[in-house]
């Protein structure tokens, strides 16, 4: 996800006295081909401090060849090399990975020089930089220069003819070493198939996070629009260009889950008791005496029992199964479940987002007024005032193909040092339990995977379809007061042997309806796991 590449930066020492200075200066700047003005502004700056600094960075190796072939003709400059983090998927995998950046201030300095840190090292920023820089700093190595009388190191001189590759002047004084090497529990190939997925939605604006159900490893996680982290590395970069799409719509961005949340109004209804067989006619809407609530589908569904209303996720047999649980019950499901409290990854906890649940206790609490039949019909198809983010939604579904477990949540699997191999650090956290849903019956839990698995085979997400794949699912269509509706799927696969082997959430800001503009993402992503699956297979 990150390595690091060679580079060379253009140093000037500003001791040493020359000749002709603004004249060395232009043609300095026609050999590396850098404007005459900017490299003016930086050797000002250099000759104002009184050290030997930088005044030109990532020298292009066709102009570096150039300089060396005349570099005796320039004493007070001199090129050296280093090592500059390159992040090869660049957008994709831009709001985990972070990016590294120049101190900022004399005041961070300050306080980070003690740790080995020059006023022009660089330091991670943001994201998994920022979070493991201890261990993914290195050191810099360090070479004496001997200069002479003039400024001009020695063995540089006029008639100092030295052997090949020999130069008296100068002397290492401290090795450099490596930083060490994360472990990351992503699958580079899937970040890829969903960030191009997401680029292609309606929008291009939206989340994709999918975690492995068994161990809670976090197996994708991009969202869009990204930024490019080079660029904080780029010569020709500013902060600016950056600024304002840090935000990860895929951990922090917080939507109503829609219909996605009917699995939870579904464990509500059905652990109360309610007769799975028992059918509620839709004809496109459900009347209450002071308000009329509409079905997605204007000509209604006719008589519907449970499982075709989830498989066609019919609102107005969820408005019915939802006042027949209550809103305080569908309350605490879903708070017992990921949604409506932090559901951090391990490796971000500061991220983490809550959410909200709606729930009779927290109306006359917070607003000291009563709970309404039409708040439950809200809450029972994630509309009103429930949020999400794309990490709960995963999580959720997660939890539903564990039966009601979820595991920790994690992306770093280990830290070892770049040299030897050793692990210095593990962050596996090998199936401990993050959280436990209350007892629920294997009745219950049969009656919405069989739902959830005719959802993708004949009904609202036929699109997430893949022959031979078990995929179980539930779209969503949510209600956006600032423009067009979000979409929203959330499945899990299982294997043959009835493993479920990714659990996936997919949200696309104002993209419409969630069959037609989230579930080609999710499908996209899922026949990209399953030809992972197939080789694995192969290779025995």
């Amino acid at each position: 996800m990150a390595n690091n590449i060679g580079v060379f930066n253009l140093y000037y020492n500003p001791l040493l006295v020359v000749d002709r200075s603004e004249q060395r200066l232009e043609k300095m700047a026609r050999i590396l081909g850098i404007p005459k003005t900017k490299l003016e502004l930086e050797i000002g700056q250099v000759r104002a401090l009184g050290r030997t600094r930088p005044v030109a960075r990532q020298i292009a190796p066709e102009y570096a060849f150039r300089f060396f072939e005349q570099q005796e003709r320039y004493p007070e400059f001199f090129l050296a090399s280093e090592s500059l983090r390159y992040y090869p998927l660049e957008k994709a995998f831009s709001h985990v990975v972070g990016y590294l950046s120049r101190i900022q201030s004399y005041q961070d300095y300050e306080r980070l020089k003690s740790k080995g840190y020059r006023l022009d090292s660089w330091l991670g920023s943001f994201g998994l930089e920022k979070k493991f820089e201890d261990y993914l700093r290195g050191s810099d190595g360090a070479v004496l220069v001997e200069v002479d009388a003039r400024g001009r190191p020695i063995g540089t001189g006029a008639g100092e003819a030295q052997p090949r590759g020999v130069n008296p002047g100068l002397r290492l004084v401290q090795d450099p070493y490596p930083g060490n090497t994360i472990r990351l529990s992503v699958d580079r190939r899937l970040i890829e198939a969903a960030h191009q997925a997401l680029m292609k939605s309606p929008t291009g604006v939206g989340s994709v996070v999918g975690f492995e159900p068994e161990t809670g490893r976090v197996l994708v996680l991009t969202s869009t629009p990204g930024f490019d982290p080079n660029s904080y590395v780029s010569l020709t970069s500013t902060m600016t260009e950056v600024l304002g799409v840090e935000f990860s719509r895929a951990v922090t961005g917080l939507y109503p889950p829609g219909s996605v949340f009917k699995v939870i109004t579904s464990i509500a209804a059905l652990e109360k008791g309610l007769d799975p067989t028992k059918k509620f006619h839709c004809n496109g809407k459900f009347v209450l005496p002071n308000r009329a609530f509409k079905c997605w589908k204007k000509e209604g569904h006719g008589a519907v029992d449970f499982l075709r209303g989830l498989t066609h996720s019919c609102d107005v047999y969820f408005y019915n199964a939802g006042l027949f649980a209550g809103g305080e019950t569908i309350g605490f499901w879903a708070l017992n479940s990921t949604l409506g409290s932090a559901m951090a990854i391990r490796d971000f906890p500061e991220w983490a987002k809550s959410g909200f649940i709606p729930t009779p206790d927290w109306k006359e609490r917070k607003k000291k007024e009563g709970w309404y039949s039409g708040d439950t019909c809200n809450l029972s198809i994630g509309q009103g005032e429930v949020l999400a983010t794309a990490v709960q939604l995963a999580a959720l579904y997660a939890m539903g193909a564990n039966r009601g477990i979820l595991p920790e949540l994690y992306m770093v699997d280990s830290v070892a040092n770049a040299a030897t191999g050793e692990v210095v650090w593990t962050g596996a956290s090998r199936g401990k339990i993050l959280k436990k849903a209350p007892a629920v019956s294997d009745g219950t839990w049969n009656l919405v995977e069989e739902g959830l698995r005719r959802v993708v085979e004949e009904g609202t997400a036929t699109g997430a379809r893949i022959s031979g794949a078990r995929i179980y699912g539930k779209t969503g269509t949510a209600q956006n007061p600032h423009g067009n509706d979000h979409a929203l799927f959330a499945c899990y696969l299982r294997d043959d042997t009835g493993r479920a082997r990714i659990a996936l959430a997919v949200i696309i800001e104002q993209g419409g309806h969630g069959g037609a503009a989230a579930v080609p993402v999710a499908r996209l992503v899922l026949e990209e796991y399953l030809r992972e699956m197939e080789e694995e297979k192969r290779a025995g």
